[in-house]
């Protein structure tokens, strides 16, 4: 992505009012396919400062799909510490978030909270060793959150916490991936979440480990921060792991993670942020020693099957809302994908719908207004344009 950067800030022109994003002639079809979408991109007259990060033949598509009722799901508590805690239970505790338990001791404990209250949708589990919590320590070596490579550009981080520091789908000794895999979709099944697919996963191997956490040292070193913000650590066998990004999916779909801003965002001072699904589990030589998920659905009525509109029509509801505005910084069409996204139930109060959608990710470098011009390195900020893929209206603000 710097190279991405690099590029975009060579090439930065004027702002300008915007061009035209689509030939004269030319309609999207409804029904236009992945090859369709690469040959539209190719011929695109752009506005300045934006380009496509994506690849326009990589797009998957439908071209029907149906709307559901939901509810977030509420998982069995019992079930859950059956499937979970491998020791007795030695302390309860009941939360606003719902029933919370530990078991073991200072060499080994668990802790496991089934969201039942004011968070609903999953649970968080935590298997630790030794009083080392696993997800602190691997906090300054990945950025263990779904969405873009260069989200971790936070403060002074500009290389540490990289996902793609790490390979995908190679085998640890301890277990082969695909033996890993097999075992935390059956585990999820077992606690009676809903089908999961894994959206992005990780190897996290020892000499990678020990590498990234010292980047993530050296900067945090030069940033002048404390140095008990970057402790020195002692990394072992223990500490490698598989990293899981899961999200739920419904039919063919995967249902979209991250949160974005609805239509009514400007009539309130908090906007208005759509609901956010996530999973992300940890397996180690200890097997699951880490589970967090929240926002996930148990579905209710199926509406009838609509057409879907294509990649095609959908980019170009995406191009010519930002054809209006002047574009001053670098922004670049992240990502482009066919999700269900979260639609809260205004009429219900409490329930959701889960409507088909096209998803594009969109990244805008910027500067903060104090930097210093000549050393400054970007920041970079991700927004969410959201089109309902049966109507072609944009959701999203």
């Amino acid at each position: 992505m710097k190279k991405l950067i690099l590029l975009l800030l060579v090439l930065l022109l004027p702002a300008g009012s915007a061009c035209t994003n689509q030939p004269t002639g030319t309609e999207p079809s409804a029904t236009t396919s992945a090859q369709d979408l690469g040959a539209f991109v190719r011929q695109l007259d752009l506005p300045a400062n934006l380009t496509i990060a994506f690849d326009p033949d990589q797009v998957p598509s439908v071209p029907s799909a149906a709307a559901y009722s939901a509810d977030k799901i509420l998982l069995d508590v019992a079930a859950a510490k059956k499937e979970l805690l491998r020791h007795e239970v030695a302390e309860t505790k009941a939360y606003a978030e719902g029933p919370w338990f530990r078991t073991g001791d200072s060499s080994l404990a668990e802790y496991l909270c089934v969201y039942q209250g004011i968070h609903q949708g999953g649970l968080t589990y935590t298997l630790v060793r030794d009083g080392s919590w696993l997800t602190t320590r691997l906090a300054h070596v990945i950025c263990a959150e779904p969405g873009p490579d260069d989200r971790s550009n936070i403060g002074p981080f500009r290389d540490a916490c990289r996902k793609s520091a790490f390979t995908s789908e190679t085998d640890l000794p301890f277990m082969d991936y695909a033996d890993a895999r097999t075992a935390l979709l059956d585990k999820l099944r077992s606690l009676g979440f809903p089908k999961a697919q894994i959206g992005e996963t990780y190897t996290l191997d020892l000499d990678t480990i020990r590498a990234q956490h010292e980047i993530y040292r050296a900067e945090a070193r030069a940033a002048g921060l404390p140095e008990d913000a970057w402790p020195d650590r002692t990394w072992s066998e223990a500490d490698t792991c598989y990293l899981f990004l899961c999200r739920q999916q419904i039919d063919e779909l995967p249902v979209f993670g991250l949160s974005w801003q609805g239509q009514a965002a400007s009539t309130s001072a908090a906007g208005d942020p759509m609901p956010a699904s996530d999973m992300v589990a940890c397996w180690t030589q200890d097997g699951l020693a880490s589970l967090r998920a929240y926002g996930w659905y148990a579905l209710g009525q199926r509406e009838p099957d609509q057409p879907l509109i294509g990649p095609t029509q959908a980019l170009q509801v995406v191009l010519d809302d930002l054809g209006g505005v002047i574009l001053s910084r670098p922004t670049w069409l992240a990502s482009l994908e066919l999700c269900y996204v979260s639609l809260p139930d205004r009429q219900d109060g409490d329930g959701f719908r889960l409507v088909p959608a096209w998803v594009a990710g969109i990244g805008e470098a910027y500067t903060r207004p104090d930097d210093d011009e000549q050393t400054a390195v970007p920041y970079i900020d991700y927004t969410y344009a959201v089109v309902d893929a049966v109507s072609g209206r944009k959701l999203s603000r």
